[in-house]
């Protein structure tokens, strides 16, 4: 007997295309569904793939009667009500590291961006159809100090990639062990 699995939210065209060729799975793609339609579609799912648009609460459990699994397609799971998941027997996952490289990258390209006056320069030209190079010389990021607040996935490699460009690091977590930190050459 095949397993119904629900796709809930839009995830990757290759993830749902993987499910469809699996011959032991029944898809439902539900993520154009609007939710009041979703809750009616969910009587006899086993698991479903959920991202941030859909919130598994309370109303969500009591139609998904036969739910095993839940799988968040991403990192967070504020919207999943954890503790009546677990009440009910619904083993939850997410995927800690789904975009993590994506958050360094975006951090480091505002952190150079900030020091280079990017966006006020872009505008500038852009709308005075001038280049006045003196205005716009903006900061080297070398020999400043950047502070990360939680060195976790997202902030020890934030922190790793500031350090290349020769700036000084003071990091901050609480659930991290000191050595971790010093280990990499940086302040706590």
């Amino acid at each position: 007997m095949k397993k119904k699995i629900i796709v809930c939210d839009a995830i990757l065209d290759k993830g749902v295309e993987l499910l469809r060729k699996a011959e032991d799975i029944e898809l439902i793609e539900a993520a154009k569904v609007p939710k009041n339609e979703l809750m009616d579609m969910l009587a006899d799912v086993e698991v479903a793939i959920t991202r941030s648009s859909t919130d598994v609460d309370v109303n969500f459990l009591n139609h998904a009667k036969k739910l095993k699994a839940l799988i968040r397609a991403g990192v967070g799971v504020d919207n999943v009500d954890i503790p009546e998941c677990s009440k009910r027997g619904v083993i939850v996952m997410n995927v800690p590291t789904a975009n993590t490289i994506a958050a360094v990258e975006l951090t480091m390209a505002h952190l150079l961006s900030s020091a280079r006056s990017f966006v006020n320069a872009h505008n500038f030209l852009k709308n005075e159809r001038k280049w006045e190079r003196e205005k716009w010389y903006g900061v080297e990021l070398m020999g400043k100090t950047l502070g990360v607040i939680g060195f976790g996935n997202i902030g020890s490699r934030v922190a790793i990639r500031a350090k290349a460009f020769g700036m000084k690091i003071l990091a901050y977590d609480p659930y991290i062990s000191a050595s971790k930190i010093t280990d990499l050459d940086m302040e706590q």
